[in-house]
């Protein structure tokens, strides 16, 4: 915890900061987070993101110098998503983690019935963690298709696709990997219904491609995306990134000539 909240500290007073999302804690954690968090803070508010086992079971409040943004709920039945909905404070907005498996379409209509957001793992610490490309594009088709918001976690430290190491240890096995901005591009030509989920498959899983910057937007894949649809995707659609390293995605930006 200590290693975390140093760093966050340090990202937060730094030249990308306008990049950072919440802190991702899970709350079981938070006593050891506010014991470690410095002082200076206490005017401006760390933004929170809490991982829960279920909406009745995450914190109401936070302590000084902590402010909850959002819940993120494990994978639950669609039954229980609606039965369970209930009690999250005004303000904050509820995540839920889909599998992708048999049961995504079921459970993405209950979280759009309880006026929740999704959630989904792009990948993990091991090759198998990571998804089909075609079952990713399926979860970002259908949550297009529902109007419903989601986030991606797990497996985006870089922003194109490719072949990366899986961990941080010396010889780690590698992997193909997705990238972040390929998925933020392939949702908001989702979004517009400028592609399909087989094409979106393709663009997820191919080579990886130049993002031109042009006059009110970019070019990406032959695609043409404006700065105005990609302001609405991150408002409205494509809310966030999780991953393990910020430095990671800031240097791969910066090394594509994008930052």
């Amino acid at each position: 915890m200590r290693a975390a909240v140093d760093a966050y500290d340090e990202y937060r007073n730094g030249e990308h900061a306008w990049m950072l999302g919440a802190f991702v804690v899970p709350s079981t954690r938070i006593g050891e987070l506010a014991e470690c968090s410095p002082e200076s803070d206490r005017d401006d508010p760390w933004p929170l993101s809490v991982l829960a086992p279920s909406v009745s079971a995450a914190p109401r409040s936070c302590a000084d110098g902590f402010e909850l943004r959002a819940l993120e709920v494990a994978p639950l039945e669609p039954a229980a998503i609606l039965a369970g909905s209930g009690g999250a404070p005004e303000g904050v907005r509820v995540f839920y983690e889909v599998p992708l498996d048999d049961r995504m379409d079921a459970r993405l209509d209950a979280v759009a019935r309880v006026g929740g957001a999704a959630k989904v793992r792009t990948g993990g610490v091991t090759a198998e963690a990571f998804p089909a490309a075609s079952r990713l594009a399926e979860l970002v088709g259908a949550c297009a298709d529902r109007s419903l918001a989601f986030k991606a976690t797990a497996g985006l430290h870089h922003p194109v696709h490719g072949c990366y190491a899986l961990t941080y240890e010396p010889r780690s096995p590698t992997a193909n990997m997705f990238g972040f901005l390929d998925l933020a591009f392939v949702a908001a030509l989702l979004r517009a219904r400028r592609i399909d989920t087989a094409e979106a498959a393709v663009l997820l899983s191919g080579p990886a491609g130049r993002v031109v910057p042009e006059s009110g937007g970019v070019r990406w894949q032959g695609h043409a995306i404006s700065t105005a649809e990609m302001s609405a995707l991150r408002r409205e659609h494509f809310l966030s990134f999780g991953s393990c390293s910020f430095e990671e995605p800031v240097a791969d930006l910066q090394r594509i000539g994008l930052l």
